[in-house]
């Protein structure tokens, strides 16, 4: 007998097993591809777990906004549904960081660590024999404090060091403990505290979630360690935790695969209603090439498009850097259409704000400092030197410094020009655009109707002269899946085919390109 609600009936057999195993009080995990409802799957599982408390925990504002509106609906049907959807810092900050931290929290995280810097300069907390010398250890101990953040560890240790600061553990361990201290101490009004250290300093203190039953951790392949052992720790609740581990894109903030580290019953969702057989081709590629054995199925025939080249109209380009977000910026500001570049979203309303203020804000900065002059940015008023910008880029740990170092490298004196060009044809508000820009990482979640890819794209896989097989670049190949499963329409492959294309033939799979 077919035990299936009405709201069920149109499920398919994968997310009915989903909603059952729910309906049974289990822990478990769901591999969820892109685009294969994995939000309909837990609306229903919330749906099975009436009378039962149900903490819904997302990745970001946006999510949780999209979540509490759908739920709304939900309780109009069914007002003994009791479900919340919270990010993690929500709850942290609500519990515990509110009261401890009032009137700390900085705005954002680079102005922080400027603070951070300049108190262990300040407290002769580093040591170096030049001033430049005593910047780049300080700027060390903040990156040892921040993969501590994003940690489980109760204490900071050399795991936390990043590969820079070997020669120099112990004094770095040191003022990184030091710092900890510091930011930790309630009383402490002198230095600013981001999200993470509420966070942190929350999950230092055992955390007891006893005002729900049930948790269902979404983004679960980008989960910061810190969270996740606040959930595992929990006793007596059931949790059910969602993600796709081919879209981890994350690690370079800390962030963990759940998945992978959980051992719990798996569940999967392969069948994507986003787009249709030849996008779920490409896609697919990729995953083989990953060595996935599941597939991508398209719900129904749907007509989709794989093209070669740069369209002349798309809703979408997504670049892999900031050095392919400008690029693509001006490509549209020689054919006068306005643009929009997807910047961080705004903790309060969820949107994204726009990005090209704080790309043009830094990259006049990097080249005021190649110019010989001094900066007062944020992000680069502790670089005394051009020379100094350049070897923080290319240390471990510098990804964020690169793509300005590269742009002003590229356009030198014509810097400020170029800059003031882009000026002209970026809009305001997203939805007064021609066409957005963004990185993969920030669209990451998002879908759009015609999706272009930019010409900066990484190839995943490399062969040496005396290896037999190519190797994988697993963080670069998760990348490249997260850009093409935005499309739902039309995706043109522009200058990423070629990469693509040949990172699928050194790993022996062949996908087909379009025309």
């Amino acid at each position: 007998m077919d035990s299936r609600s009405a709201g069920e009936e149109c499920l398919t057999d994968e997310q009915c097993a989903i909603v059952d195993a729910a309906r049974r009080g289990e822990s478990f995990k769901v591999a969820a591809f892109a685009g294969t409802g994995k939000t309909t799957s837990l609306t229903e599982a919330a749906r099975a777990l009436l009378g039962k408390r149900v903490l819904y925990l997302v990745f970001n504002k946006a999510q949780q906004r999209a979540a509490q509106r759908r739920f709304a609906v939900l309780k109009k049907r069914q007002p003994q549904l009791t479900i919340e959807s919270r990010t993690a810092h929500s709850i942290a900050w609500r519990l515990f960081g509110s009261k401890r931290y009032r009137g700390r929290l900085a705005r954002d995280t680079h102005g922080a660590s400027r603070a951070w810097v300049a108190y262990l300069l300040e407290r002769n907390l580093v040591w170096g024999p030049t001033g430049e010398a005593r910047s780049t250890a300080a700027w060390a101990v903040v990156d040892t404090v921040s993969a501590f953040l994003a940690s489980a560890a109760e204490a900071i240790g050399s795991e936390h060091l990043p590969a820079r600061a070997a020669e120099r553990s112990d004094s770095i361990l040191n003022a990184a403990r030091a710092l900890w201290s510091e930011l930790d101490d309630a009383g402490a009004a002198a230095l600013p505290v981001t999200h993470d250290v509420y966070l942190k300093a929350w999950q230092l203190s055992r955390p007891v979630l006893p005002w729900c039953d049930v948790v269902m951790y979404d983004e679960a392949q980008d989960a910061t360690p810190a969270m996740l052992d606040v959930v595992t720790r929990q006793r007596n609740l059931q949790t059910i935790y969602v993600g796709d581990e081919h879209q981890q894109i994350y690690e370079f903030r800390g962030a963990v695969n759940a998945l992978h580290s959980l051992q719990l019953p798996e569940y999967p969702l392969t069948r994507t209603w986003r787009f249709g057989e030849r996008i779920a081709a490409l896609a697919n590629g990729i995953l083989q090439a990953k060595g996935e054995a599941r597939r991508l199925r398209p719900s129904a025939p749907r007509h989709d498009a794989v093209q070669s080249g740069f369209p002349q109209a798309c809703d979408l380009v997504l670049a892999r850097t900031n050095v392919g977000l400008v690029e693509q910026a001006l490509r549209f500001t020689d054919r006068k259409a306005g643009f929009f570049i997807r910047g961080a979203t705004d903790p309060e309303t969820g949107f994204a704000a726009n990005g090209f203020g704080e790309l043009r804000g830094r990259l006049l900065a990097a080249h005021s400092l190649w110019k010989g002059r001094e900066t007062h940015h944020p992000a680069f008023a502790a670089f005394e030197s051009w020379g100094a910008l350049k070897r923080a880029a290319e240390a471990d740990g510098g990804e964020a410094f690169r793509p300005y170092v590269r742009l002003v490298e590229q356009y030198e004196a014509r810097t400020p020009a170029v800059v003031s060009a882009l000026r002209k044809s970026s809009v305001e508000n997203e939805s007064e655009a021609d066409v957005v820009l963004s990185t993969v990482h920030r669209f990451k979640g998002e879908e759009a109707r015609r999706v272009a890819l930019a010409d900066d794209y990484w190839e995943f896989a490399s062969r040496r002269k005396e290896a037999e097989r190519a190797s994988l670049d697993e963080g670069e190949a998760n990348i490249a899946y997260v850009a093409v499963t935005r499309a739902m329409e039309e995706l043109w492959m522009g200058g990423a085919r070629a990469t693509l294309e040949s990172s699928l033939e050194r790993l022996g799979v062949y996908s087909s390109f379009g025309s």
